[in-house]
C-alpha cells in the first residue's frame, strides 16, 4: 500500500546472486524504500517493478511482502541434471543410477551407451580433445540455459608401466582422459551450471600414494589434485563447488579385465591392503552426498575402507 512508503529517501544497497552461478554483482537503489520489501536469499529468479524515485528498476532475487503474503510468483525449480563422463560402466554407471533414483535427468558420455534406460547417451571417446569439444557442445544444448547440474567425471584408462619402459601413448591417453577432457566440459558447461551445481572429479588412492608399476596411472590420477584444486579457486564462491573423490580399489570391469589370470593373488592383497574392494554403488553415493555439500569445496575425500599402510 503506498501508506507502507516512508517520507523519507534512503540508499539501499545490496548484491544479487545470479542464477547462473556468476559472482553477486553490486548495485546501489535511491528510492523511497517500503518497509516491506525482502531479500529471500539465492532462490529461482524473481522480477518485479521497485518504483524509484529516478525511474522503475527490474531486480532479481527479490519479492515484495504485503499484508496477504508475498505477491510474486512461485519459484520454479531448476532442472537436476547429472552429466557422468564413463557412465556406461563402473563406477560411472553405478552414478548414473544413483542420480536418477534420486530425481535428476542423467546424461551419459562415453564410447558406448548407458545401461540406464532414461539416460541420455552421448557417444564419444574423449580420448580425442576434438571429439571431447563436440560432445561438450552438444551436452551444452541440452541442459538449455540454466539448470542445477551435478558434472562427474568418471572416465579413465588403467595403462600399466614403469618410469623405465613408459607407455607415452598409454601416459597421453590417461591424461587426455583425466585432466585434458574434464577441462574441456566443465570450461563449456559452466555457463549454463546455476548455483548449487558441482564437478566433482574421481581420483584414486594412487592420486596420492604411488605403486610400482602403474606409473602413467599414478601420474594422471596425481594430475588431477592439482585440476581440481585450481577449478576450486577459480570457481570460489560462485555457487559451484568441486571436490576429488578417491576410492580405494573398486570392483569394476577395468580392474577385473586388469588381473585377469590373476585374481587369487589380488584378491589376497586386496584383503590385506583395505580388507574387501570397494563396491561402484558405494563410491556413487558418496558422491551424490558430495554433490549435495558446498561446505567441501576444494576437498580430497578418500573412500577406501581404510588401507593398510606400506
Amino acid at each position: 500500500a503506498i501508506s507502507d512508503w516512508q517520507p523519507l529517501r534512503r540508499e539501499i544497497d545490496f548484491s544479487l546472486e545470479h542464477g547462473s552461478g556468476a559472482a553477486g554483482s553490486s548495485c546501489g537503489l535511491s528510492c523511497g524504500g517500503p518497509s516491506g520489501w525482502a531479500v529471500p536469499g539465492p532462490s529461482g529468479a524473481r522480477a518485479l517493478r521497485l518504483g524509484c524515485a529516478e525511474d522503475e528498476t527490474m531486480i532479481t532475487n527479490m519479492e515484495r511482502v504485503s499484508d496477504g503474503g508475498p505477491e510474486a510468483a512461485a519459484d520454479v525449480a531448476p532442472r537436476k541434471i547429472c552429466v557422468v563422463t564413463g557412465g556406461s560402466s563402473g563406477i560411472g554407471a553405478a552414478v548414473c543410477a544413483e542420480f536418477a533414483a534420486n530425481g535428476y535427468e542423467v546424461v551419459c558420455v562415453a564410447r558406448r551407451p548407458c545401461p540406464l534406460a532414461s539416460a541420455k547417451s552421448v557417444l564419444a571417446d574423449l580420448s580425442s580433445v576434438d571429439t571431447a569439444q563436440a560432445s561438450a557442445e552438444e551436452v551444452a544444448q541440452f541442459l538449455g540455459e540454466q539448470a542445477q547440474v551435478c558434472l562427474v567425471h568418471c572416465a579413465s584408462s588403467y595403462p600399466s608401466d614403469a618410469a623405465q619402459t613408459p607407455d607415452v601413448l598409454g601416459l597421453h591417453r590417461a591424461l587426455q582422459l583425466n585432466v585434458v577432457a574434464p577441462s574441456v566440459l566443465t570450461a563449456r558447461l559452466l555457463r549454463h551450471m546455476a548455483a548449487g551445481s558441482s564437478v566433482i572429479f574421481v581420483g584414486s588412492t594412487l592420486s596420492e600414494k604411488a605403486v610400482v608399476g602403474k606409473f602413467s596411472y599414478c601420474t594422471a590420477k596425481h594430475a588431477m589434485v592439482g585440476l581440481m584444486r585450481a577449478t576450486a579457486q577459480d570457481l570460489l564462491r560462485s555457487g559451484v563447488h568441486t571436490v576429488l573423490v578417491c576410492p580405494g580399489i573398486t570392483d569394476t570391469p577395468m580392474v577385473r579385465e586388469a588381473i585377469r589370470g590373476q585374481e587369487s593373488a589380488f584378491e589376497g592383497f586386496v584383503s590385506d591392503l583395505q580388507g574387501r574392494m570397494v563396491t561402484s554403488q558405494e563410491v556413487a553415493s558418496i558422491i551424490a552426498d558430495v554433490a549435495r555439500q558446498p561446505i567441501l569445496n576444494g576437498t580430497i575425500l578418500h573412500c577406501n575402507n581404510g588401507q593398510r599402510e606400506r
